[in-house]
This record gives structure tokens, sequence and C-alpha cells, in this order.
């Protein structure tokens, strides 16, 4: 008896930490706040703030051979399209008009907080994304 009410207890705590760390979206984790406007396939909107894809403030993705990493500072859209199993193609526009096309992973998740509460959508699900122009000096730091 003596044996199992430690074991209990950890038991207990442990589930509490693994609860806890679900029930986070992680978007609050990002330091830098990019606000955007997601477009599903189902032509449904959603304005968020503190975006990110798999908690960073970049889109990564394979441009021939390569890997290619794009901050969000720098994009102005991306319009999303299936491609081929686990793959989705990436239109890239900048703000100053040049475009890439990248093969990124459509498994990946993107976050942000919309006033209705946290978005999370996987890149299979994006029609597309325009982002808010962030301050030419500093993109606006989230402080924690």
């Amino acid at each position: 008896m003596r044996r199992t009410v430690p074991f209990t207890l950890f038991i207990v705590l442990w589930g509490a930490c693994v609860i806890y760390a679900g029930a986070t979206d992680g978007s609050k984790n990002v330091k830098e706040n990019y606000s955007a406007s997601i477009t599903d396939k189902m032509m449904m909107t959603s304005k968020v703030q503190n975006f990110s894809c798999e908690n960073k403030t970049s889109l990564s993705g394979a441009k021939g051979l390569g890997t290619l990493t794009v901050s969000f500072r720098d994009i102005s859209s991306v319009k999303f399209s299936d491609n081929a199993t686990n793959v989705a193609r990436a239109e890239i526009k900048f703000w100053d008009g040049r475009e890439v096309s990248l093969l990124v992973k459509d498994y990946y998740r993107c976050k942000g907080q919309t006033e209705e509460g946290a978005l999370n959508i996987r890149i299979r699900d994006i029609r597309d994304i325009a982002f808010e122009r962030p301050s030419q000096t500093n993109p606006s730091i989230t402080s924690e």
C-alpha cells in the first residue's frame, strides 16, 4: 500500500503535465508577432495574430534539390495547391514583387490567435495566406 501512494501521485502529476502541455497552442512561444488572414479550402477566412507554422515565423520547403527558408517578414502572400502525397506547392509573393515556388510538407501545422480563440490548421487545408506588412524597422516583438 505504501508503495502505491507515491506511484499514484507520480501518475497524477505526470497526467496533469501532459494535459496542460496539450492545452497550450504554442503560438505564445513565438517571439515575433505576425498578423495574417488565412483562407481555408472552404473559403472561410480567419484573421490571426502571433502567426507561426511549426512554431517558426518562416516557411521552409524544397526548391529543386535544396531547401529554402523564407521569413514571414519578407512574404506578402502565399497560395497553396495540392501537388503530391504529403506535399503542397506554395507560390510565395514577396513585398518587393518577386515570387518563388516551394514544395512544402502539407501536414505542417500553422497556428495563430483569433478574436474567438486559437486557430490550428494544417497547410493542406489552407488555400492562401495574406500577411499584414510588418514595420520597416522591427517586427513587433511580444514581451513575455
